[in-house]
């Protein structure tokens, strides 16, 4: 799913080795591999293997989801949008973390029932 391609081929009329569905995607940042990425993608390999691409999102979208539970890689993908995020609007640096406190606390301050935010926003279980 993700050769390069290129290589040669011994037992086949095709010459060399296609490059596997996933390639074009290893060329991006995990953090810039957003919703439109996926899509533009999925619409430039279905035409040619559908069968094959349908696979391949399914198994992306578990890599995804794996990264997202395991906080190594999920902040990768986080801290770099977040500073991108920050950038664009201007902002000074403020960690993610700190913006869940400074959310949680005007949350409160707003009388925001305590375990609407600890599960929604937070991540908590109360």
């Amino acid at each position: 799913m993700v050769q390069a391609g290129g290589e040669p081929r011994t037992r086949s009329k095709v010459k060399t080795t296609q490059a596997g569905i996933l390639r074009p995607l290893l060329a991006r940042p995990l953090a810039l591999i957003d919703a439109d990425t996926i899509a533009a993608w999925m619409a430039a390999e279905a035409p040619a293997r559908p069968a094959v691409d349908a696979l391949a999102f399914r198994q992306l979208a578990a890599f995804l989801r794996w990264c997202g539970e395991h906080p190594e890689f999920g902040a990768i993908a986080q801290a770099e949008a977040h500073e991108r995020a920050l950038s664009a609007a201007g902002l000074p640096h403020l960690t993610i973390h700190g913006l869940r406190r400074s959310f949680g606390t005007l949350c409160e301050w707003v009388e925001v029932p305590a375990g609407v935010v600890a599960q929604s926003v937070i991540g908590q279980q109360r």
